[in-house]
């Protein structure tokens, strides 16, 4: 199987539909993995060969489960067993989530996905997965309360079955010196799923019609060494000494100004450098990649970052970071200016991160400006933003209709970041002696609202993707603060559950 790096840069080169090319799926083969552990190897072993993360894609919630949900599948469609209606539900529920998981490798997910409104939001069909495994937790727990002693036909079946699992895991066993070629994960995973399905074969061989103590003992501890084993390193650690101190990037000079990482250098750092799908560990020292400023790691020192290592962003950041990486020359530093950039990295041979950065002309995180150029729309605004005559020192690109009369100011004032670790709110001091727009070089966001003094006022869409607010001549005290109705409307609405449900209960207890 192609590993994952090799399909994500084919899908680059080809061309391919960068939402659908570029999301991992659940592969079929991985079906396999629901009854054979570390078939593929493990990342937790450093042999996994599959494709994507592991972590991502891998399904395992015991081998008694899986068979005792999968019994109860199969009597349900019989129509035998007490509860049919619900087993039929869960089976459906399961099939569902696992066409859905599939996602490319068949055409159900990718028609959702380009024809149903909303769909386009499930960008990692693997998550349905999450059903899948919650349906089968179900179905097992119905198995296990349905649980007989074998006989008659049943008998039969599950001593051949038992005794057909040891010859799989016999010959599974051999294979290694017969089958050199075979990848070195195929046969210890045979193995040892021979040597579960056999032990859940013998633990109904000997169960009796009123289970003991010691038997329900017996199929706790089963089941136990069967998820801690196959569980075992998939939770990885680091010392603790990675946390402490401060990475080299926090005491450069451009401390406590943004940095930024272009797309291809950090592509190169995380897939080439430091990470490997098939690993957990780096194979490099773990202080280096704290150093190489990887996004999010610059979170650890409070060194801001222009990057953002996050599925859920605004499409105005996405295409913003998208034009600034396919910029050159006066385009890109534009940009990198109005971002208010101190730092690029580039790539160097002579850090042991792999990376050193470069200062960079920058304007400052907030400014005041005099002019303001009005557009109708995101699209207009962009193209203000990156024409050559657009002076950031001076202009301020504002999208929608002015307020007032254009003023003609020929001079603007200072502007004062005040000291504040709240990332719901900023606080600046403004001082102009003829007023103008104070820019903040922010992300403009639904739920922010801007203040004058106290008093509310109109915050705008500011050089496509910023803020700005006007400010009268004198001193002010601006303030940004972040505060979503949507937050608010959500509290209220559960309060008003919550106090439903109390007086629910309380009628209740009193009838």
């Amino acid at each position: 199987l192609p590993t994952a790096e090799y399909l994500l840069q084919s899908a680059r080169q080809t061309g391919l539909d960068s939402d659908l090319a570029l999301t991992y799926s659940f592969w079929p083969w991985r079906i396999l993995g629901l009854l054979l552990p570390d078939l593929f190897g493990s990342p937790a072993h450093a042999d996994y060969w599959g494709y994507g993360n592991y972590w991502e894609d891998a399904i395992y919630i015991g081998t008694l489960p899986c068979v005792l949900a999968v019994g109860v599948v199969l009597r349900a469609i019989a129509a035998k067993g007490s509860r049919v209606r619900l087993a039929r539900a869960l089976g459906l529920l399961c099939l569902a989530a696992l066409l859905l998981a599939l996602g490319k490798n068949t055409p159900i997910f990718p028609f959702l996905f380009r024809h149903v409104p909303s769909f386009s939001l499930f960008q990692a069909p693997a998550r349905w997965n999450l059903l899948l495994v919650f349906g089968l937790s179900l179905l097992a727990g119905i198995g296990a309360h349905e649980w007989q002693p074998p006989s008659g036909r049943s008998l039969y079946w599950t001593r051949l079955g038992t005794a057909g699992a040891l010859g799989v895991s016999a010959f599974a066993l051999l294979s290694r010196s017969l089958l050199p070629d075979v990848q070195p994960t195929l046969a210890p995973a045979f193995v040892w799923a021979g040597l579960l399905l056999a032990g859940c074969g013998i633990l109904g061989l000997i169960q009796q019609r009123s289970p003991k103590f010691t038997w329900v003992m017996l199929v706790g501890v089963f089941l136990l060494v069967d998820l801690v084993s196959a569980a075992n390193g998939l939770n990885p650690s680091t010392e603790t000494s990675l946390y402490r101190g401060r990475a080299s990037l926090a005491g450069s000079p451009q401390v406590g100004q943004r940095v930024y990482m272009d797309p291809a250098l950090e592509y190169e750092l995380k897939f080439e450098r430091f990470f490997r799908f098939n690993r957990f560990e780096t194979v490099q020292d773990w202080r280096a990649v704290r150093d190489s400023g990887l996004p999010n790691l610059t979170l650890l020192d409070g060194q801001p970052s222009a990057n953002n290592f996050d599925p859920l962003q605004p499409a105005r950041y996405a295409v913003w970071m998208e034009t600034l990486a396919a910029a050159t020359g006066a385009e890109r530093d534009g940009m990198l200016a109005r971002m208010a950039i101190g730092a690029v990295a580039a790539s160097s041979a002579d850090q042991l991160a792999g990376v050193a950065y470069e200062p960079v002309e920058s304007v400052p995180r907030a400014r005041m400006v005099s002019e303001a150029i009005w557009v109708a729309d995101g699209e207009q605004a962009l193209a203000a933003v990156l024409g050559r005559e657009f002076d950031p020192d001076r202009m301020v690109v504002l999208e929608g209709v002015p307020p007032s009369e254009p003023q003609g100011r020929v001079r603007t004032g200072e502007v004062t970041l005040l000291p504040l670790d709240d990332p719901n709110r900023v606080d600046l001091t403004a001082t102009s002696a003829e007023g103008g727009w104070l820019v903040l070089a922010d992300t403009w966001y639904p739920g922010w609202r801007a203040t004058v003094d106290g008093q509310p006022v109109p915050l705008y869409r500011a050089d496509y993707l910023f803020r700005a607010v006007e400010v009268p001549p004198g001193d002010h005290r601006v303030t940004f603060a972040y505060a979503p109705l949507s937050l608010r409307l959500g509290a209220v609405i559960s309060g008003l559950a919550w106090l439903l449900l109390g007086v629910a209960r309380w009628l209740a207890g009193r009838s």
